[in-house]
């Protein structure tokens, strides 16, 4: 139990704490938040499960198309001073293998954990994630020592989607993460997802919100120095 959940405890509000470290436990968690709220919730949930398990079915059948070994390296990094990436037994390990993807930080452990630049040169990934802004990014890409990285090289660095919350993180909206990223990883497997209107399609769904194409925009390529 966190500190916080023992503290509203004692007040005498009940609370239930989750912790996701994988896509099973991401399952468990809407199902049992949604029987939590009520019978409409549930069925919301159960609804949520059937379109997050489609999807994946369907990127699972288009990534086994992808050699053993040939899998992309990815690096999801959440600082750079100084710098946070985010390795195994952590939800963000579990949608980038689940994207096809093998995370460059599988031998460090947890969110968030600190490494060096000689530790991120030496993994030298294909691919890197910054889950935090845009500047992040461009401080990345104007860096003399991460210049020397493959996927700096290659224009391979991208900003993670953020919308009613950060998408790379622990809530509904994971759904689209491994959407997203399986097709930045392997776009030309995925030519005909259109993340665009998949994101309005899923809002429209689960949140009963249209979205405009500015705001769709917005959570594709955000440039705000919000962080989570």
């Amino acid at each position: 139990m966190t500190a916080m959940a023992g503290t509203i405890n004692r007040v005498g509000i009940p609370t239930v704490t989750f912790y996701m470290t994988n896509l099973d436990e991401l399952r468990q968690t809407v199902l049992l938040t949604g029987q939590l709220l009520g019978p409409d919730e549930t069925k919301r949930a159960e609804e949520w499960l059937r379109y997050f398990d489609s999807r994946l079915a369907n990127i699972r059948g288009v990534l086994s198309t992808v050699p053993a070994g040939h899998e992309l390296t990815v690096l999801h990094v959440m600082s750079i001073s100084p710098i946070r990436v985010d390795a195994r037994d952590t939800i963000i390990d579990a949608w980038i293998q689940a994207a096809g993807g093998v995370n460059a930080a599988k031998d460090v452990f947890g969110v968030m954990s600190t490494v060096s630049i000689e530790q991120v040169l030496n993994w030298n990934p294909d691919v890197i994630i910054v889950g935090t802004t845009e500047q992040d990014r461009e401080a990345i890409l104007n860096s003399a020592q991460w210049r020397r990285l493959k996927a700096v090289q290659q224009g391979r660095v991208y900003v993670n989607p953020k919308g009613v919350y950060s998408w790379d993180r622990h809530d509904a909206e994971e759904a689209l993460q491994i959407q997203w990223a399986a097709k930045t990883l392997y776009p030309d497997k995925f030519q005909s997802l259109d993340i665009a209107k998949e994101t309005k399609e899923f809002y429209r769904l689960f949140f009963k919100y249209n979205l405009t194409d500015d705001e769709v925009r917005a959570i594709l390529v955000p440039h705000s120095s919000t962080r989570y």
